[in-house]
């Protein structure tokens, strides 16, 4: 059995395998799905960082894996972050997604009597 990524981008199309979006992944998986190397995706998340752009506590957390070992995952709001910062043909697949998504005109219900809204 092979294990899925949260998310994949293959021919230019961009599929998140988790629910709600709920994306963390380690700087090795996100060089992974840009197709660049992780150097690259470390010194982009220092510079991010250290910009102010994102506030660590937001889009960091580590996890200790089944080895006990620990795990540094970043969240999909850097991975979109790095995503306009790094030179891949994937990394501009996930660029067009999101601006797709970001533009995406959705239709909002809100039924009478009811305090949720309906996408």
């Amino acid at each position: 059995m092979t294990t899925r990524e949260p998310i994949s981008i293959e021919n230019g199309r961009v599929e998140i395998h988790t629910p709600e979006n709920r994306v963390w992944l380690t700087r090795h998986q996100i060089a992974d799905l840009f197709g660049v190397f992780v150097p690259a995706v470390g010194s982009n998340i220092r510079s991010i960082l250290k910009s102010g752009i994102l506030r660590e506590e937001r889009v960091y957390r580590r996890e200790r894996n089944r080895d006990g070992g620990i795990v540094e995952l970043y969240s999909l709001e850097m991975i979109a972050a790095l995503a306009f910062r790094l030179k891949s043909g994937n990394a501009e697949a996930f660029r067009r997604w999101l601006v797709r998504r970001a533009t995406t005109i959705a239709v909002v219900w809100q039924l009478p009597g009811m305090n949720t809204i309906l996408n």
